[in-house]
This record gives structure tokens, sequence and C-alpha cells, in this order.
């Protein structure tokens, strides 16, 4: 089948769909995008406020493949990216990107271009018969060419019972819990394998201090090694393009898989308490700082464990025209997921 007579729905807008979908796109093929989300990012977040903003899910990326280095300095060429060096006790050797002016921009970036359905959470996927009947006479040579090429096509419904119909071929790019009660119905022979990959939470807290101690902290992140509750930190802040206000520091703090698994149901509340406590005293700041703003987010798919270990990029049921793609599938990176969207494509085009 020609490119151009590929109409493929895309779920899922984070890093991997968004990555397949202009992929797709650039090929020819006629994409709709579909996400649950107000917009397109996936763990790629920031929340805004007033005040501050915080990127409060993937913190920064590095490149390591060729392929992604090249879009990596497209990116940042065009200023979507920017270089992060924050003040380190124990500086990364890698270079660390991070979103410009924050990180859902490398995901606008590459869905700029494509039908984009946000606030729309899709809950079924089945297949179709093509109906041209009596109408064949009417009907455009693509949508001939596609009838005849494949036998059926997709049609997605959404929570509110809204149809998308007449695709060709599906991705689905989500969590692989998520993915598994879209594609049980219709593909069982991937599900054996979704079930067994484990994705762990984490919670996150967002704050803003103006206090003289904790805005003056020589230090600007740390991955936190072997504490029973601290799993990450950084002041917000300090990344290129983000809000700055004189005197307010704007700090993220993620939870350990370990404390968040402890603590899923607690309330939102005692989280922020608790992880606040926990920052305080192992950054050594012992009297109470002025926190202007607080609140707090649960990621349930934050990352995928480290076992069982994969090499898979993408899943595939040609028969079926039905795929899956995402981190889950091999390591929780945005450069994995970026490259698992992009086979996904390659294979949807036929180039794997």
């Amino acid at each position: 089948m020609a490119h151009q007579n590929k109409r493929v729905a895309v779920v899922g807008a984070g890093i991997a769909g968004a990555a397949c979908a202009h992929h797709l796109t650039r090929s020819g093929c006629t994409v709709t995008l579909f996400d649950k989300a107000r917009g397109a990012s996936g763990r790629l977040s920031t929340r805004r406020t007033d005040m501050a903003q915080y990127d409060h899910g993937a913190q920064y990326f590095t490149a390591q493949s060729d392929a992604f280095i090249a879009q990596v300095n497209d990116w940042h060429q065009r200023g979507v990216v920017a270089q992060w060096q924050p003040r380190m006790a124990n500086p990364d050797s890698q270079q660390w990107f991070v979103g410009s002016p924050d990180m859902p921009a490398i995901v606008r970036d590459l869905v700029k271009n494509i039908d984009l359905h946000v606030n729309t959470r899709i809950e079924r996927i089945e297949q179709s018969q093509p109906e041209l009947g009596a109408a064949v006479i009417n009907a455009s040579q693509q949508a001939l060419t596609a009838a005849v090429t494949n036998p059926f096509t997709w049609q997605l419904t959404t929570d509110k019972g809204e149809v998308f119909a007449d695709f060709t071929d599906v991705v689905i790019a989500v969590p692989p819990a998520q993915a598994v009660p879209l594609i049980q119905p219709v593909a069982s022979s991937m599900v054996s394998l979704l079930n067994s990959i484990e994705m762990l939470p984490c919670w996150t807290v967002m704050i803003s201090t103006t206090d003289s101690v904790t805005t003056a902290l020589p230090i600007e992140a740390e991955r936190v090694v072997d504490h029973p509750t601290l799993a990450w930190w950084a002041r917000n802040d300090s990344k290129p393009g983000r809000v700055q206000h004189e005197g307010q520091a704007d700090w993220v703090i993620q939870a350990t898989a370990d404390w968040t698994l402890t603590h899923l149901g607690t309330d939102p509340a005692d989280v922020i308490r608790l992880l606040c406590d926990a920052f305080w005293r192992h950054v050594g700041v012992q009297t109470l700082p002025q926190v202007q703003q607080s609140m707090a987010h649960r990621w349930l798919y934050s990352r995928r464990h480290l076992e069982p270990q994969s090499t898979r990029l993408s899943l595939w049921a040609e028969n079926l025209r039905l795929g899956v793609c995402g981190d889950g599938l091999i390591h929780s990176r945005v450069e994995s997921a970026y490259s698992s969207g992009i086979h996904m494509a390659e294979t949807v085009l036929g180039e794997n």
C-alpha cells in the first residue's frame, strides 16, 4: 500500500506517540493523534501556576544514538531544547537537555502539523468491514485501493461514545497497563508480554520558597542514591527558559518507587509534608522554610522496572495492522521512548 493510502490512528501523545505520528506524517500517511490529557506531553509534563512552573515529569534527557543526537541537534538549533548544567555535588559527564521553555516543547514541535484530539480518552478499538457497496462508483481511488488491500478498517470509540473510523492502522503508545484493555479483545497474543512489564510509580512534590536559606542553597539538582524516601530533587527555575522570580526558588522533589508504593493512597497534603521534611533534612535546612505554594502529583506509571530486560522497541501484529510502542517496552528514558516511536513508524511503513 502506498503510504498516502495509510490512515493511521495513534493513541497517546507522549514522546513515543508523537515521534511515531511525526515520522508517519512526514512519510505521507494521514495521521490522527489522540490523548486523554489537555495537551500533548505524556510524562514530559510541566505544571504552571501564577507563581511558578514545575517540570514534574521527566526532569531532563540525554542523547546517545546517532539518530537521536541528530534530532536533539536540530531542536537545539531551533531553540526547542537547551542544555542544562545545574550546580551539582557530583556532576554528570553527559550533556543534559531540557525542553525550552518547558519540557512539553519537544512534543509540541513533533505534533505541530498533525491532527491532534486532546481531552479524548479512547475506550475501545475494533475492526469494521469497509462499506463501499452501491456507493463504489462514487468512492475515491484512494478508498478503493485501501479497501482492496485491507479487508477491514479500524474504528475507535471514546468514553463519551464518539466514534472515529476508517483507519488502516492503529498504534497504541501508552503505558502497558493502559494498553492491555484496549488490545486484549483484538490482539490477545500481545497481552502476556505487556502484562509482564512492571511500571513503577512516583510521587512528585512541587514547592516554591522565598526564605533566604533555601534560595541560597549552593546545589541545584541531585540524583539521590540509597535514600529511603528521596530519588531526585532539583531547583526548577535553574533550567533555561523557565520563569524566574527574584528571591524565590521553585523545587521539584521526587520520591523513590518503594516509598511511593508504600504511600500510593496517602493524602497529597501528607505526601507534601513527608517529602518536604525529608528534603529539608537531606539538604541541611534546619529552620522551617517559607513555602509559598505546594502541590503533589502521583505518577502511577513513572518508569519501567529494569527487569526483565528487553531489546524490543515495539510490538506489531501484521495481520491486524496493530502495534504498541513506548518506553515501557525497553527502558524509561526520553531517548528510548523516541526510538520506540520511530521504530513503530518504520514498521507500519514496512521499513523494518
